[in-house]
């Protein structure tokens, strides 16, 4: 064995060993973690809490106009709705 094959080797076994650390950090930080994912689910949660409060008196006002929701699609068609992400 020569100089440059044990220079090749110690190589390879410095990058398995820098993936293996990097994949084991990468479960418990960043965003695929399931804090990473949890951060995520409860702020689509709040984004569609606030999608509703912004929605609740145009829609109330529709029904009361109208006296039913039918036909509230045209709100979002119009403007008058907010758009979800």
């Amino acid at each position: 064995m020569t100089l440059r094959s044990l220079g090749l080797i110690s190589l390879l076994i410095a990058l398995a060993i820098a993936g293996y650390l990097f994949m084991a950090q990468a479960k418990t930080v960043g965003p695929t973690s399931e804090a990473g994912q949890r951060a995520t689910e409860q702020a689509a949660a709040q984004v569609s809490a606030a999608n509703f409060q912004a929605t609740a008196p145009v829609l109330a006002a529709h029904q009361a106009q109208n006296g039913t929701y039918a036909g509230a699609g045209s709100l979002l068609a119009i403007g008058a709705l907010p758009k979800s992400r």
